[in-house]
Formats: C-alpha cells, structure tokens, sequence
C-alpha cells in the first residue's frame, strides 16, 4: 500500500493505493464502493473535514484520493458530566477522591469544575475543548478499518502470514512523501518476481510527488485506465469491434467461395 500527500499550510491531498494480485472483474465494483466509504466515514468519524473524495479500481489496484484533507482535527469540545455533589465533596466542602479523579480526567483543577441540576440531583460538571490531533496519526487506522470492512465472502492468506484479503497480494509498504510517513496497514507477502514488477512499475510510473497527478500518471506513463466504469465501456466497444470484424470477415469468406 502506498500513501502520498500535496501540502500546504492547512489542508493537503490524500492518496492512499492498495496493489493487489488480480482482483476478480465482478468484484471490483462493490470492493471500490466500500473502500472508499469505508475512507469517508473514517474521516467523518474523526471530524476531518476535506473536499472532493475520488475511487479508482483495475484489477490490481485499488485506490482513493482526497482532496484538500485538513491537516489537523479541529479543536474538539467536551461536556462531561461527573459524579453527584453530595459524593464530590464531604461535609467540610472538600473535594472527595470522585472529585478530584472526575477533575484529572477532564484534564481541570477541581475549582475549574461547574455544576449542573438533572432530575432530582445536582452534578459536577466540566466544559471545554481540547486541542485536535494531527492527521498523519490518524489516516493509518482510518485506512485500516476501511480494508477490514471490505465486503469479502472469502478471505485468502499467502504462505505463513496472518493478513488476509480477496487476493493473496503484495502491499507496497510504507511510503514516505514529502517528510509524511504513513505506516502500512496489514500486508500479504507474495512470490518475488511479482513483487518486484509491481515496485519497478511504480518507479515508472505512478510514483507522483502529487496525489492529483495519480490519474493522469496512470494514464499516461502506465497506459491504466483506473476509472472502472470508464474502463468497462472500453472493454465493450472494443468487443463490438472484434464482433464487427468477425462479421465483415466472415461475410467476406462466404462471398469468396461462392
């Protein structure tokens, strides 16, 4: 798997590849659908705001690119309610250990804390915000759960290895761009000669600086098309070609012989 990532100050491109062995033609559809849902909801979970999310599938690849991805949570708020006043502090009005573990959790000083009237009972209270985390630390387990969701009826595990998917394929591993590391996600191993075509490919061609390059580097140095349907079309207007040319040379042939 490899990931990449456009910078700017706020807000970057996200690329993430899953290199496969041949993935099944009828597969392809839903796996890309659900893994790039799978991203989306991942992100939307973390509170990550982005802008356009593409998908992109061929039998050996499957991949998801986002546009302009925050680099950074935004600041998150937290309302927490904490254990009853009556057991928060004793009859002197000093905090108990409830209080003052309420406190530590809320990352606040006891003084800090208010209170709030539910029902019958009065309880501590705490609101504020805490500071958001940092993308790169959270995109390795958003990709993750994404491949671990995918709609596979039967798994396949190559050799030894304990990680499965539809395939037994080869993951790229980690990718580094642009001082970005991204740590891979579970990969299969797979038989040298396959590994090292789909590494030497990559030098050629789709190893972009910039993750909005993929698709046309795919195109243009790969001779790839990644949009499924796009590729699909393709296929059937290049079937009712050889359709057509059988038909015009069979045509031919019994002219011919007459």
């Amino acid at each position: 798997m490899q990931a990449g990532v456009a910078m700017n100050d706020t807000a970057r491109d996200f690329l993430v590849e899953l290199g496969t062995e041949e993935l099944p033609p009828l597969a392809l559809p839903e796996l890309e659908r659900a893994f790039a849902a799978g991203i989306r909801t991942g992100l939307a979970e973390a509170g990550l705001p982005h802008g356009e999310l593409r998908s992109f599938a061929t039998p050996r690849r499957l991949a998801v690119l986002v546009r302009d991805l925050a680099v950074m949570q935004p600041a998150q708020a937290i309302k927490l309610k904490g254990p009853p006043v009556s057991a928060a502090f004793d009859k002197e009005g000093k905090p108990t250990a409830a209080a003052t573990k309420f406190a530590e959790k809320c990352g606040a000083d006891v003084s800090a804390l208010t209170r709030v009237t539910e029902g019958k009972g009065e309880f501590l209270f705490f609101a504020g915000s805490k500071p958001g985390l940092a993308t790169a630390g959270l995109l390795p387990a958003i990709v993750q759960r994404s491949l671990d969701q995918l709609p596979i009826p039967k798994r396949m595990r190559w050799g030894a290895s304990s990680a499965e998917f539809v395939r037994p394929g080869a993951l790229a591993g980690d990718a580094v761009r642009r001082g970005c590391r991204f740590p891979r996600a579970s990969s299969t191993p797979m038989p040298a000669a396959r590994r090292a075509g789909i590494a030497s490919w990559r030098r050629r061609s789709s190893r972009s600086r910039n993750p909005a390059d993929y698709e046309a580097v795919l195109r243009e140095k790969g001779k790839v098309i990644p949009d499924f349907g796009e590729r699909r079309a393709a296929h059937r207007r290049a079937g009712r070609r050889c359709r057509e040319v059988a038909v015009r040379r069979s045509v031919a042939q019994r002219f011919a012989a007459r």
